[in-house]
């Protein structure tokens, strides 16, 4: 019975509101998403950066899969503590209490679990609920690590990606050396649509998709010489 409801809200959603969001999701689980996340030719020596760390489990997975160096940021106090704790045993996986952005800034953020985001507010967001927060120049981190490479940027944060994709567009000797990137776009920002495709043409200049869930998670993998 339950299977059957599944399957009548699903033909609901795709077949009859043609939901594109949800008909990306469903697209998602039928093609083990979550495994493809991890589906990235990496080793022991990659770098791996974690924008948008919540509780550590993407890093946890993908260190878990190949044993490489992750920089996780995570700028709400208590998710960072919680990575921090969570792999205080692990010199591999550094922890930035900090959000990675177009510039260097404060910023308060509505504290909302998962969906945390300095963009979209709830209507009855508290005020204990709303939190100050450091945000880092991904361009400043980067120019400062001195990566030879980034093997795999992860973005996941919350409206945020559109202004740091643009400041790595902006800088082709730096997104020229991301081997990969892993998106997920958020279309609660205004005009988010043609933000999005503006940032996936520009992309398209340096980088090749590799797969495509609107609005769920994207991958992109550096054109290589020919």
């Amino acid at each position: 019975m339950l299977q059957m409801i599944r399957n009548l809200k699903r033909f609901y959603d795709v077949r009859i509101r043609k939901d594109s969001k949800r008909m990306a999701c469903y697209n998602y689980y039928d093609q083990h998403g979550e495994m493809l996340r991890l589906d990235y030719p990496l080793n022991k020596n990659a770098i791996v950066i974690d924008a948008g760390g919540y509780v550590g489990d993407f890093a946890s997975s993908i260190f878990c899969k190949f044993g490489c160096h992750v920089d996780v940021f995570e700028p709400i106090a208590v998710y960072a503590e919680k990575i921090k704790e969570r792999f205080k045993y692990n010199d591999c996986i550094e922890v930035l209490k900090a959000g990675l952005a177009a510039a260097d800034r404060e910023e308060n953020i509505h504290v909302t679990g998962l969906g945390s985001s300095v963009f979209d507010a709830p209507d009855n967001i508290r005020k204990d609920d709303i939190e100050k927060i450091k945000l880092v120049s991904v361009v400043g981190y980067l120019q400062a690590k001195s990566y030879e490479k980034v093997d795999l940027l992860k973005i996941n944060i919350e409206g945020g990606e559109y202004e740091l994709l643009i400041a790595l567009l902006d800088r082709p000797e730096l997104i020229e050396h991301i081997e990969y990137l892993q998106i997920q776009f958020h279309d609660f920002v205004p005009d988010a649509v043609s933000k999005r495709e503006n940032i996936r043409q520009r992309l398209s200049e340096t980088h090749q998709l590799m797969w495509d869930f609107p609005f769920i998670w994207e991958s992109w993998e550096r054109k290589r010489e020919q």
